[in-house]
This record gives C-alpha cells, sequence and structure tokens, in this order.
C-alpha cells in the first residue's frame, strides 16, 4: 500500500489509493550451508570440495582417526544432512624447502634403471600418510618390445656400445652408416 496525493483537486491533505503493480516477495537465501575443515587422510588441500553424502566423503578423504573430521560428517548425514563443504586442511612445509617429519607431503618413488639412471617417478595424488601404502611392482621384459630408430644424416657414421634389452650383460659395438632407402 503506498500513500500519495490524488491527481484531482481536493482539499488539503493525505488520501489513500492503491497500486495496481504486485511487487514480488523477498527471497531469501538458502543459509542451511554446512562447512567443515580438519585433518583427513587424502584429498585436495585447503580447498573447498561440496559433498552429498558420506560415500563421497570416504572416496574423496579417507577414513582416519587421527582427527574428528571424519566423525563429524559422518555424523551431520547419518542425522539428515543433505550436502555440506569440507576443506582438508594440514601442516606443511614452506615453498622451496624440504619438509620435515611432522608436515605433510607426498610419497614419491623414483624407479632407477639397469645403468643407474632414474627412469620412472610414481608419486601420491596428494599429501597425506595413504600414499605411504601404495605398493607397486615393475617387471623386466624378457625382450625387445619396441623397436627404437634413429635418423642420421646420409653417409654419417655412428658408433655406439649399446645394452641388450633382453639380458644385463649382452652388449652390441659395430658401426651403422646411414644410406638412402631401397624399396625391394
Amino acid at each position: 500500500m503506498r500513500l500519495r496525493p490524488s491527481a484531482d483537486i481536493r482539499a488539503p491533505g493525505i488520501y489513500q489509493t492503491f497500486d495496481s503493480v504486485a511487487r514480488p516477495p523477498l527471497t531469501i537465501a538458502d543459509t542451511r550451508i554446512t562447512g567443515f575443515v580438519g585433518v583427513a587422510q587424502k584429498g585436495p588441500m585447503n580447498e573447498p570440495v561440496k559433498l552429498n553424502n558420506w560415500d563421497e566423503f570416504l572416496e574423496i578423504f579417507g577414513l582416519t582417526t587421527d582427527s574428528y573430521l571424519a566423525d563429524s560428517v559422518y555424523g551431520f548425514f547419518s542425522n539428515g544432512g543433505r550436502s555440506c563443504w569440507v576443506v582438508r586442511v594440514a601442516h606443511c612445509a614452506p615453498r622451496g624447502t624440504m619438509p620435515k617429519v611432522n608436515q605433510a607431503s607426498c610419497a614419491e618413488q623414483v624407479q632407477i634403471d639397469d645403468w643407474a639412471k632414474p627412469s620412472l617417478k610414481i608419486r601420491a595424488l596428494n599429501e597425506g600418510t595413504w600414499g605411504n601404502s601404495i605398493w607397486f611392482r615393475c617387471l623386466h621384459a624378457t625382450g625387445a618390445s619396441a623397436l627404437l630408430t634413429r635418423d642420421l644424416d646420409i653417409g654419417a657414421v655412428r658408433r655406439r656400445s649399446t645394452r641388450c634389452a633382453a639380458s644385463r650383460s649382452a652388449r652390441w659395438s659395430g658401426s651403422m652408416i646411414a644410406t638412402t632407402p631401397t624399396m625391394c
């Protein structure tokens, strides 16, 4: 209802008139947003993740008894909670420094090849002790499974001594002379 003077000429005073345009009612934003911050076994660090059920929490953050985060989220969903936001935090080393024993870091293993060179680096997806229980096994192939070639300029001579993939002690030594390809 709005009070305004009428367009008609009347005695001084205030007259009541009604607007024909209906105003939409005020909408209230959803204030039922639940958030949890705590230490978890795995998952993205310092990044909010929206969860809709307990199984999503287990898949993303894992189950640990080192903090109350898992118990709190479990209680939330057990008591009818529908969605929540979870932020995983941890004690991290400052940038550019090596992490100490009590600071979070990614578990990683560098695989050394037969020539004592690093050939494969296996690293956990994110920080946490869960990465310490990842197991892997590398097997040597019994024969060459790939043909590796190197292009040489025509007439170039290349001498190299290399190891064979089938045996650690087998060696080949000789000269290769690049020629133009011929069709048979």
